[in-house]
């Protein structure tokens, strides 16, 4: 049962078992210290003390949970890896519900507690007498010195002294495993019993051991636990994977004027029916169309648009659904038709064709002219030289034609497809064959240097990027990027070892180079919700998909911009709603991606042009969540069909010819395919490294020029330091921006951007809580610290951030409502905010934050807040209730007292409070008036 280390809500020792907290309270110098202990067989783990005065609520007992994970994790990662059982008693901090809602998202089990009985129940009572005398009547200077005798005394202890509690845990233990056997009606989804409900296992998608997490009001709870939008309910799209969201009693609304009803009842616009793709999902959107793009020596099913060899048509058997290509003028004869060539008998009457290599004239629909094979889709994989009559297929360095129109690699079978799941992360052949596991774990992305047989992968559990070996057994390298929030896609540049990452939470994508440890923000500006990523270091370029937002000025897109950030362009793609992911076609230089909610897998070139659709439709592609393509073969994971699936790139979207599934997962969802192969990472002959050699004094980053094939590069600068003059060396950003962001804290240099922007601090990032988001609004900054307060109105917490540090801590999370304005003063240390659920302004100590007192109450909507440290005076701006008040800007003492109303004339909303200390002048914006 037990898998690794079990946490209890008791003192004692279970070896190889992890014990639980116990309080321990000191009185020295008319101050209680409270300090939470974990231990295991070997000795103590962590003794985390709390702040002064602050009791052990909900928030504060996660926050020691969270230092307890850090410390297991340094102390053996592969513990965590393991599986931790926490075993606590009913107190309210380990009971409520945030607490449960934490240990499930980090997926411990939680053992029932017995009832407290000397008997029964694990106890640590016997502790306190000997500490207590230990102790005595010591004091200390530092709570570090407190913390250091606390180790030492517990780090002599007998190792017989845990002793009698470790045998109730096992007995405890025991218990559960058989009460599970006996009693657990869906062992065979969650191993413990607690999580059954009238022998209905619920269990959370990414951990078949935990219950759901509840959705927000907004959201619709899929039977996967899986959380969507309730608009995206009854939408014809499987968002929830397992089609819950999608049942036999939905209501579906009437299409628009603009649109086609398709026969299963989905909507799409009418400029998309007839246009080859089936955007219905069962093909209705392409039935009994004039015009249909088959070969010159095929004929298209009147209903479906199905391409047949003429040779098929009225030959007896039938090969259309509907049969219609045996129906009509069959028996009719050519006789009265005067072909150049030849004539056969169609259903509509004769049709001339023409031999082949040739097409009909379509000036008279009798002669025949050249058939340029080289212009058309899927003829050729690489290189086409299309002549009179004929064509010749041929290939790029490297590549060796076979059957006169395929591309196979050196060393083709070589090649290797390395998938991701919530589950695990394999490796396989081509055809799925030789399938083993190289990692487990809930892996959001994942690419590949195939050359050093390394992969890097996001871990949809800490948010964190790592890299590993997929040939040999190692511990995974965590990347130490900073600032990120959820990072949903990566690619790797295999030329200098740069990883690019999109977090979609904070709309940025970040480049980290791996040989000097620097990271720098790529592109940030103008993104809403980008999601994928691709690059090509032999042309410089990158791809980025942005999903976009809701309204017509921020539409889904693909864009092209240099791998250093520079140079952004539009490919300015039509009939794109949900790009889900990206992968690129080195050697022909085509882009792929996949859309989920078109249920397409489509491709162009590298300028946007030459647009070509490969599969369509919910019956292939039904929910594709990644691609990749290697040779003449498009692989794609889909999380309707729960596995990875190839299909010929040259294929037509009606047709789907050697459509097959490699791969079915087990357990979870796909999430990633990549492909390995050595092939796809050969720098071009006719190309150098241009960072071999590179002047650069922190970061060389892959770009795009005219000369050198087109691949140049340039030189960047890691966060915090800005490019000199001459385009190499960096000088660090002393003067910025510092602002808050909807999901981040930024900082911008206040002179203009370069060819790309910069950030002049890493990006600071809160943690989430749960599924409902963050939401940053006030923010001020301790200069001589180097500190950043900022809010999150969202989870109701104040922060206190570092920066340089992208992991900031809680600063005040007890009492408070919507803090919409803080300011800091220097001089006094304190902490100044308006609350505006509360109405009311409030001062904290920061370094003693227990300390804190309401100065104003019973004010209207409070917004913004400004002191000045000089003159001791606060300011602040009251929005008030009701319309038929009047906004004011107030001012008053820092202690609260001798308010007086500045400014109640021209005001709507008043906000943004700023001093010009030089001039002493108040500033202010109006979002109502805009000014």
């Amino acid at each position: 049962m037990v898998r690794g280390k079990l946490m209890t809500g008791l003192k004692f020792t279970l070896p190889p078992l992890l014990k639980s907290p116990g309080l321990l309270r000191r009185i020295a110098s008319l101050r209680r210290s409270r300090v939470l202990q974990y231990r295991d067989a070997k000795g103590v783990i962590l003794l985390d003390i709390l702040p002064q005065g602050q009791c052990i609520n909900a928030f504060q007992y996660y926050s020691t949970l969270d230092h307890l994970k850090e410390a297991i994790r340094r102390k053996s990662s592969g513990l965590l890896r393991r599986g931790v059982v926490l075993q606590d008693d009913n107190a309210t901090p380990h009971s409520a519900n945030l607490t449960q809602q934490w240990l499930q998202l980090y997926g411990w089990e939680i053992l029932p507690h017995p009832a407290h009985s000397p008997d029964l129940a694990p106890s640590d009572f016997h502790l306190f007498g000997p500490l207590k005398r230990h102790l005595g009547d010591m004091a200390f200077e530092t709570e570090d010195d407190l913390i250091s005798e606390l180790r030492n005394w517990f780090d002599n202890l007998d190792v017989d002294f845990f002793r009698p509690s470790e045998l109730k845990v096992k007995a405890l233990v025991a218990g559960s495993n058989s009460n599970q056997r006996q009693k657990n009606p869906c062992s065979s989804q969650c191993r413990l019993a607690i999580h059954c409900t009238t022998k209905l296992c619920v269990c959370n998608i990414n951990d078949l051991d935990q219950t759901c997490l509840p959705c927000l009001e907004n959201q619709f709870e899929c039977k996967n636990c899986r959380c969507i939008l309730q608009s995206a309910r009854c939408d014809h799209n499987n968002d929830c994977g397992d089609g819950s969201d999608e049942t036999e009693d939905c209501s579906y609304p009437t299409c628009s004027g603009h649109e086609l009803t398709c026969d299963n009842q989905v909507c799409v616009p009418h400029k998309w029916v007839c246009d080859g793709s089936d955007d219905c999902g069962d093909g209705s959107d392409e039935m009994d169309c004039n015009q249909y793009a088959c070969h010159p020596y095929e004929w298209a099913c009147p209903h479906s648009g199905r391409c047949l060899p003429l040779s098929k048509v009225c030959d007896g058997a039938t090969d259309c659904s509907s049969g219609q290509d045996e129906d009509g003028k069959c028996e009719s004869s050519c006789t009265d038709v005067s072909c150049e060539f030849d004539c056969h008998a169609t259903p509509s009457g004769g049709q001339c064709y023409c031999r082949q290599g040739y097409q009909i004239n379509p000036s008279d629909n009798r002669t025949c002219q050249d058939f340029d094979e080289c212009s058309t889709w899927g003829f050729c994989d690489q290189l086409c030289e299309n002549s009179q009559g004929s064509y010749k297929c041929s290939c790029h360095e490297g590549y060796t034609l076979d059957f006169n129109d395929v591309c196979r690699a050196h060393n083709s079978d070589d090649v290797e497809v390395l998938v991701s799941s919530s589950e695990q992360i394999v490796v396989m052949g081509r055809d799925g064959t030789g399938l083993r596991q190289v990692i487990q774990g809930d892996t959001v992305d994942i690419d590949v240097d195939a050359v050093e047989e390394m992969i890097y992968y996001i871990n949809n559990t800490d948010k964190q990027v790592y890299s590993v070996s997929y040939k040999e057994k190692m511990v995974p390298t965590l990347l130490p990027i900073q600032g990120l929030a959820i990072p949903v896609d990566l690619a790797l540049d295999w030329l200098t070892t740069s990883v690019y990452v999109v977090d979609r939470d904070t709309a940025r994508i970040e480049m980290y180079n791996i040989p000097s440890g620097l990271q720098q923000n790529i592109v940030s500006d103008n993104l809403q919700t980008p999601v994928a990523i691709a690059l090509d270091p032999n042309a410089g370029y990158m791809f980025f998909a942005d999903r976009g937002q809701k309204g017509p000025s921020m539409k889904p897109r693909i864009e092209r911009v240099y791998m250093d950030g520079s140079h952004r362009w539009d490919l300015g793609l039509n009939k794109i709603l949900q790009p889900q992911a990206l992968t690129l076609d080195p050697v022909n230089q085509r882009l792929f991606w996949v859309d989920s909610h078109l249920d397409h897998l489509e491709t162009v070139d590298y300028n946007g042009m030459n647009r070509r659709t490969v599969l369509s439709g919910g019956r292939s592609i039904p929910a594709p969540v990644s691609v990749a393509i290697f040779e003449n073969q498009v692989f794609f994971a889909d999380i309707t069909k729960l596995g990875v699936l190839r299909v010929d790139k040259g294929s037509r979207p009606l047709d789907a010819p050697g459509l097959s599934q490699i791969y079915s997962v087990d357990q979870g969802v796909p999430t990633t395919v990549v492909i390995s192969h050595p092939a796809l990472q050969v720098l071009t002959s006719r190309a150098k490294d241009p960072c071999s050699g590179n002047p650069c004094q922190h970061i060389c980053a892959l770009s795009h020029t005219t000369d050198n094939n087109g691949l140049g590069f340039r030189c960047l600068c890691r966060a915090g330091y800005k490019l000199n003059s001459d385009m190499a060396n960096c000088t660090k950003v002393t003067q910025f921006i510092l602002f808050a962001s909807p999901r981040c804290v930024r900082g911008i240099p206040l002179e203009e951007p370069g060819v790309t922007p910069v950030d002049a601090i890493p990006p600071i990032v809160g943690r989430r809580w749960g599924r409902q988001g963050v939401n940053y609004v006030a923010l001020d900054y301790d200069a001589e610290n180097e500190t950043v307060f900022f809010s999150d109105v969202r989870n109701r917490v104040i922060y206190r951030g570092t920066i340089g540090l992208s992991d900031p801590q809680p600063q005040l999370v007890t009492d408070i409502g919507s803090v919409e304005g803080i300011t800091f003063d220097w001089i006094s240390k304190n902490l100044f905010f308006t609350d505006f659920r509360r109405s009311t302004v409030s001062v904290l100590r920061v370094n003693h934050p227990t300390d804190r007192r309401d100065l104003l109450k019973d004010l209207g909507n409070v917004r913004s807040i400004v002191v000045h440290p000089l003159k001791g005076f606060l300011f602040y701006s009251d929005w008030l209730r009701s319309s038929r008040q009047t906004a004011y800007i107030a001012r008053c003492f820092t202690d609260g007292t001798n308010i007086t109303q500045i400014r109640r004339n021209q005001l709507g909303w008043p906000n943004g409070l700023t001093i010009d200390f030089q001039s002493e002048r108040l500033y202010w914006a109006d979002a109502y008036f805009d000014r």
